[in-house]
């Protein structure tokens, strides 16, 4: 399983026998300005910049005690209800889709930013995506008609508006 006694202590990222640098960075989340966490989902952080908006509860499955000691059936379960998908109201910011500018640059992803694994359970359904991947493409044809490679949230603000996405809950919306 693992190629040297060197990857056993690199967890949670281990090398394949098959190692293609390439494509590895794809299987792995990559660390941003912004991690988010647990208390984001329901919490009010979200309101520090601009973002798009969602409503999904976490389905993050919490191992207990019985992971190591008992059967199948007793290893896990659900966070919430998940055929309850509606949740409380929470906002994503545009910022999850850059990674560190010290690390790459010229960069948008949309689906693996960093996040704790219950902020990720929250944030990993289709809907985000199609709405992170939208912002991210937006910013993308922003940043080649404008021949640059820093684009901000602000810049694409508008634009988003003037197309009908909705990047924030009218106000007294997320209020319960």
């Amino acid at each position: 399983m693992y190629n040297t006694d060197k990857q056993k202590k690199q967890a949670p990222f281990i090398k394949p026998l098959s190692y293609d640098p390439n494509n590895f960075v794809i299987l792995q989340r990559y660390i941003n300005s912004l991690i988010i966490s647990g208390q984001y989902p329901s919490g009010d952080k979200f309101d520090m910049c601009d973002r798009f908006e969602s409503a999904f509860t976490s389905d993050a499955i919490n191992l207990n005690q019985n992971y190591i000691n008992g059967t199948v059936e007793d290893r896990i379960h659900i966070a919430h209800n998940v055929s309850d998908y509606s949740g409380p109201a929470f906002e994503i910011p545009y910022s999850i889709l850059l990674p560190k500018r010290s690390q790459v640059t010229n960069l948008l992803v949309p689906v693996c930013h960093a996040a704790s694994h219950v902020a990720y359970a929250a944030t990993r359904v289709e809907p985000h995506f199609m709405l992170s991947g939208g912002a991210s493409g937006y910013a993308a044809a922003y940043s080649i008609l404008n021949g640059t490679i820093d684009v901000q949230a602000v810049n694409i603000k508008q634009i988003l508006i003037n197309d009908g996405v909705l990047l924030h809950y009218p106000q007294g919306h997320c209020n319960e």
